[in-house]
């Protein structure tokens, strides 16, 4: 029997400094802690995936920069595993820009990338995807080779006046996503926006105000994940919030994230086995 294609899920931010990178890594350790064999797929150009992931990483791996440059075809090769036995990364590789945009057709390059996940989707129970912070040909693939899209949103003192700016660069993306829709590009979901750095949704109303927080409340997940140091920490030792301190408040609220998927994905699979029954 064939393994079910994997769940892959796209992590997008149109601002800097939203968790993006943090929330990727955090939710797919927490899906391996889970024991959900999960692949990360790196497409910023920092590589900053691969540096949160491990104390030592390879020098100049080979990543989604050979792939896309036609330099590379197995996908396989260029996996890095990590310290948690059911997670493993491909980097961006070095000159992943370069890669694209000196493409003859950069929108091909995309779609290389697209079809690399997908022929990788049955060797994995989720594959995750941190894309760059400004829409590219590179967000538009991964975009389209998604499942869902979760978008990090700081919900802060420090960046609250910056909420609207934020909404207004989430909405426009939104709008992008529907034009691929209509197009027959993509089947993407939209799972929500994940309020970072905010322990919970009373604290956001609070921080926003509560006109302005009924008006994006709907589109929330209930869940916040909390300004938490040990989940900086934690990055910047090259670790997960899980393997660093799994009781910190941020691991708890990561692995409550991937619960959400995990859990429901428990649920279908019990419900299958109920209707076996004689």
């Amino acid at each position: 029997m064939n393994k079910p294609m994997a769940q892959i899920i796209c992590i997008a931010a149109p601002l800097a400094e939203t968790g993006k990178t943090v929330a990727a890594v955090n939710l797919s350790a927490a899906f391996a802690v889970f024991e959900k064999k999960t692949l990360v797929v790196d497409c910023c150009p920092e590589n900053n995936c691969l540096f949160g992931t491990l104390i030592e990483p390879p020098v100049d791996p080979p990543g989604l920069a050979d792939l896309l440059a036609g330099e590379g075809t197995d996908m396989p090769a260029g996996l890095v595993p990590t310290r948690l036995e059911h997670l493993e990364i491909l980097p961006a590789g070095s000159g992943l820009t370069r890669a694209v945009n000196g493409a003859k057709d950069p929108q091909e390059a995309g779609m290389r990338l697209c079809r690399a996940i997908l022929s990788q989707a049955r060797e994995f129970d989720f594959a995750v995807i941190d894309t760059p912070t400004a829409f590219s040909t590179l967000t538009e693939a991964a975009l389209c080779a998604s499942d869902e899209l979760l978008i990090p949103l700081r919900v802060d003192p420090a960046g609250a006046e910056y909420i609207e700016e934020g909404l207004l660069y989430i909405r426009r993306l939104l709008e992008k996503i529907a034009r691929l829709r209509r197009e027959g590009r993509t089947r993407i979901r939209f799972a929500g926006i994940l309020i970072n750095c905010c322990d919970d949704r009373v604290e956001a109303e609070a921080l926003l105000g509560p006109g302005f927080f009924e008006k994006i409340r709907k589109i929330c997940l209930q869940l916040c994940i909390p300004e938490d140091p040990r989940l900086h920490e934690a990055f910047w030792f090259g670790k997960p919030a899980v393997c660093h301190d799994i009781k910190s408040p941020g691991a708890c609220a990561f692995l409550d994230l991937a619960s959400l998927w995990t859990g429901a994905d428990e649920t279908s699979k019990a419900e299958k086995e109920e209707d076996l029954q004689p």
